[in-house]
């Protein structure tokens, strides 16, 4: 049998070294692929909260803008806008005008 050349096993450990590597890389890419995917997901629930978040501020501002309106009428309903007043100007409705 004759030997095997430096240059053979050379090459030899540079393909082991290399299908190594590029098993590591494959490795690696499942887990970024995998942790995309959870991120992905995650992203779609917080869309969805932040939709129903939007619309549950514009239930709240129209039931706040029924409220004023109906405080014209009800005068016992003015103390109770007074008192919200400040979430009535996050809601973007000024106490004092009508909302129109």
């Amino acid at each position: 049998m004759p030997k095997r050349s430096w240059l053979t096993s050379l090459l030899l450990a540079l393909v082991l070294i290399s299908a190594a590597a590029n098993l590591l890389v494959f490795f690696r890419y499942l887990q970024v692929l995998n942790t995309a995917q959870r991120l992905q997901l995650q992203a779609q629930r917080l869309q969805f909260l932040a939709g129903l978040a939007g619309r549950n501020v514009v239930v709240m501002r129209n039931l706040a803008a029924e409220t004023m309106e109906f405080g014209r009428k009800a005068p016992a309903v003015a103390g109770v806008l007074q008192l919200h007043t400040n979430l009535l100007r996050r809601l973007e409705l000024n106490p004092a005008v009508s909302p129109r």
